[in-house]
């Protein structure tokens, strides 16, 4: 019998416990929970680091675009550049071309009106300075132009220069391209280039 009362006393006492314990895991709310609140921040902290990483890759996207609309921009000024100076090689070659036209047409409208003249290559008539004399050589600068001339009877050698005298005839003028212009009575004769040959 006192083994019962023990035993009673012992349920009675437990009886509480047991039907409080029952009653707290019915109560038992995971939300409010500890776990629940670090599994809580875990997850936040998982999402947050895809949303940093997600904008990230987000501002590496809108790089790439800006640096793909940047070459696109320099590949079209590029390409104008290149237009535009093919244009203008074009416009100056067309304006060479009217500007040598224009010249072609002034110099036939020149020789139009220039009477027929003997060609330069046509010897003058010989004359008898010409017999007498060979133009040896033309120094000096400019207007200051001296021609030494050789007498052919004898060896002897003379300069003359424009307005100087040689046998009766004046000298007109000297020059490297023509020799010595020489006049007499209304008679032109030239020794150098032509003479003696």
């Amino acid at each position: 019998m006192q083994n019962k009362l023990m035993l009673l006393a012992v349920l009675a006492a437990i009886s509480p416990i047991g039907v409080r314990a029952a009653e707290d895991v019915e109560d038992y709310n995971p939300e409010g929970s500890l776990f629940q609140m670090i599994a809580d921040l875990e997850q936040e902290k998982i999402l947050m680091q895809l949303e940093k990483e997600r904008a990230q890759l987000q501002l590496d996207m809108d790089r790439l675009a800006a640096e793909q609309v940047r070459i696109r921009n320099e590949m079209d000024a590029m390409s104008g550049a290149s237009q535009a100076q093919t244009g203008a090689i074009e416009l100056e070659r067309q304006r060479l071309e009217l500007e040598r036209e224009k010249l072609e047409q002034q110099k036939m409208s020149m020789e139009s009106r220039q009477p027929e003249r003997a060609p330069a290559t046509s010897k003058p008539a010989p004359s008898p300075i010409n017999e007498r004399y060979r133009l040896i050589e033309i120094v000096g600068a400019g207007r200051q132009l001296f021609a030494t001339v050789e007498d052919v009877t004898n060896g002897q050698r003379r300069k003359v220069s424009v307005g100087k005298n040689l046998d009766d005839y004046r000298v007109e003028s000297v020059s490297i391209d023509e020799g010595v212009v020489l006049s007499k009575g209304g008679e032109i004769t030239v020794l150098g280039v032509y003479a003696g040959e």
